[in-house]
């Protein structure tokens, strides 16, 4: 490998992996996955709260991807409450709890 070939490699990474990781940084939260499956998994929902405010998350310096909320699901005259815990960025509900 010639020398040029080289360092034109190495200055393409150093370009482009800082770009890369700002893009990542930068993503945003997708919430509309997030409630398009929940509706695929439950019927009769009537309410959905998403906490965006996890200001006590931050777990080893960093913030995890996930959001938290509470559904509300009616089932005949009763309604029933589960919480939620899903991906951010890609919407895919990671658990689901009776509350």
């Amino acid at each position: 490998m010639s020398k040029r070939s080289f360092w034109t490699i190495v200055l393409s990474v150093v370009a482009i992996v800082p770009v890369i990781l700002w893009v990542i940084s930068r993503r945003t939260i997708d919430v509309d996955k997030v409630l398009d499956n929940l509706y695929l998994q439950f019927d009769g929902i009537s309410f959905v709260s998403v906490d965006y405010n996890q200001s006590n998350s931050e777990r080893f310096g960093q913030n995890p991807k996930v959001l938290h909320g509470v559904v509300h699901v009616e089932q005949g005259d009763d309604l029933q409450k589960y919480n939620f815990t899903a991906n951010k960025y890609t919407g895919e509900i990671m658990e689901i709890t009776v509350q």
